[in-house]
């Protein structure tokens, strides 16, 4: 996973568990009378979306990932939206796209913006307020240049553009009759129906994933929504809940060759943050307020229905380990675990427990056998009176706790060991009197130093565009007084069939020995002083088509070295003096 999505969160169009947040009562949709006009064929109709978007000057919508579902035992439809989209977009390089999360977490809801307004291009993250991402604006937006910052656009585009902005995809498209769509295997029409009381063709594309099926208004021709196909993920989304179950993309207030303002295509620094040339994750989070205070007191219950408490460990170095049996990472934590106990298993100064979550309503026997049969020997205690979350904050599970001697909390770890040597390396710190606290507190002091390194590294002093800078002024022609030009040759049109970029290769104070010429972005064409041919070179097949170039160079013994390739190729092809690959 990339660094982004481990800081700023993921975009998923599948979510592994529902929650019935918002049910709304409706009327099945109505389904629409035979049609007497002449049947279109999905090609046919395909063929005419693809054309709206392509000769579109201009687009805005506004867009929702909905989940839907009618209910087996109310026959109600639910209906729950889990992301907001919008987009505006101007040919040829002037767009704002943006994405927000329709549910707010508990970290709150992350937004990302992606602006053009045709001179550069600016991107931001709700996580990370006091950054804006800059770059040049294309000269025409595609596809590959739509989001110039990388993480963003990884975070954002996780899924094919088709998937999450088919609308875009289709304004994009360089070539109308190529297939939006590329995966579908078939397609057939479906009844039409309704959607806002607008009449929508449907059509079903059968993919590897599942059935795709795009509602395209009869009179617009324009999408109104999109079912994505889901059957691989149909179990974990409790589709089985429901008579009938979709995820839909709801194209609204779907707007086509008309005007907008400029300023929606601003996107402003926000005071005190900083224009950077690509966006830097937060800095760590620093050391916990309650690290090297006094835990509050806590009774926990082993299994012979002793009290182990806060008092009674005093003077000991105390690792607890909460955990609970319906938590597959403590599972996996466990072996871990296990092995750091084994260094400490004899030792006086060490007290080393499992502390269970589970509810009082499980018996203390089977949550014993549950942490053997996962490898442990250490010995288990129960939280009968909830002091885990009150008394310790403990929110989650597995979380690791070490005191110190003097009932000071020294280290809360939440999550899975790295390995048992971690554990173990810090438990012996202390056994020798080493401060943790201060040395946690040293270490953040470090990072956060880096990340200033960094953040000052990525920052831009002022604007990639000039926002003063005057227009250049174009002076009158005028033609060199001692130039005189003479035709020598030309080349037929036979031997070049769409000449491009030029190279002169220079070996001999008499002038050039051989002329290259790019015919058609595909091969290279050889001519010597008088223009006779003196061959052709093919060049690997690649999908650009425009921007080649070629570029000599002459070694330190003399030999001459050639290379092609273009603006946004893909590829660099070298080769030697005799031409070869």
């Amino acid at each position: 996973m990339s660094r982004f999505s481990h800081s700023f969160g993921v975009v998923t169009l599948a979510v592994s568990s529902l929650f019935l947040l918002a049910c709304s009562e409706a009327k099945s949709p109505r389904l629409s009378k035979p049609s007497q006009t002449k049947v279109i064929t999905p090609e046919e109709l395909l063929s005419k979306l693809r054309a709206t978007y392509v000769d579109a000057k201009s687009y805005s919508d506004n867009t929702t990932l909905v989940e839907r579902g009618v209910s087996r035992s109310r026959g109600t439809i639910t209906e729950i939206p889990y992301t907001h989209l919008s987009l505006l977009f101007t040919r040829p390089n002037r767009y704002a796209i943006s994405y927000e999360d329709a549910i707010a977490s508990s970290q709150g809801s992350t937004k990302y913006r992606v602006v053009s307004d045709g001179k550069r291009v600016r991107s931001s993250a709700s996580e990370l307020p006091h950054q804006i991402h800059e770059a040049v604006a294309p000269r025409e937006t595609t596809a590959e240049n739509l989001i110039p910052e990388p993480e963003l656009r990884q975070a954002i585009l996780q899924v094919a553009l088709e998937n999450l902005f088919p609308q875009l995809a289709m304004l994009l498209a360089e070539d109308a009759e190529k297939a939006v769509f590329p995966r579908a295997s078939q397609m057939e029409m479906l009844p039409e129906q309704e959607i806002e009381d607008a009449l929508c063709f449907r059509v079903a594309l059968i993919e590897p994933e599942g059935t795709r099926v795009l509602w395209i208004d009869k009179e617009k021709t324009i999408l109104r929504r999109m079912e994505l196909p889901i059957d691989q993920q149909r179990d974990q989304m409790g589709a089985d809940q429901y008579t009938a179950f979709s995820v839909d993309l709801d194209f609204e207030n779907v707007a086509l060759n008309v005007e907008f303002d400029d300023k929606a295509f601003q996107l402003t620094v926000p005071e005190k943050a900083r224009l950077v040339r690509r966006l830097v994750p937060p800095p760590p989070e620093g050391p916990s307020e309650d690290l090297g205070k006094p835990v509050k007191e806590f009774a926990f219950t082993d299994a012979a229905g002793t009290k182990v408490t806060l008092a009674s460990l005093a003077g000991k170095i105390c690792v607890l380990d909460f955990w609970g049996t319906d938590c597959p990472p403590c599972k996996e934590n466990t072996p871990e675990l296990e092995a750091a106990y084994q260094q400490f298993k004899d030792a006086k100064d060490v007290a080393f427990y499992g502390v269970s979550t589970d509810p009082e309503s499980l018996d203390t026997q089977a949550v014993e056998k549950t942490l053997q049969a996962w490898g442990a020997t250490f010995p288990v205690l129960r939280d009968l009176d909830k002091n885990v979350f009150h008394n310790l904050g403990v929110q989650a599970t597995p979380t690791l706790m070490l005191l110190g001697p003097d009932g000071r909390l020294l280290e809360r770890r939440v999550g899975m060991l790295e390995s048992a040597d971690e554990l173990v390396k810090q438990v012996r710190k202390v056994q020798v009197g080493e401060d943790l606290v201060q040395e946690a507190k040293d270490e953040h002091a470090r990072e956060l130093e880096k990340h200033e390194a960094i953040m000052d590294a990525a920052t831009l002093e002022q604007s990639l565009v000039d926002e003063k800078g005057s227009p250049a002024e174009i002076a009158p022609r005028k033609m060199p007084e001692n130039l005189q030009l003479e035709e020598l040759w030309k080349s037929k049109l036979a031997n070049l069939s769409s000449p491009g970029d030029l190279a002169v290769l220079r070996t001999l104070p008499s002038g050039p020995r051989e002329i290259l010429v790019l015919d058609d972005n595909q091969s290279v064409v050889r001519y010597d002083n008088a223009g006779q041919e003196l061959g052709r070179v093919n060049i690997p097949s690649h999908e650009e088509k425009q921007g080649g170039f070629i570029r000599t160079a002459i070694d330190a013994e003399g030999i001459p070295w050639f290379l092609v390739s273009g603006s946004g190729w893909q590829q660099i092809f070298s080769y030697d003096k005799n031409w070869k690959l």
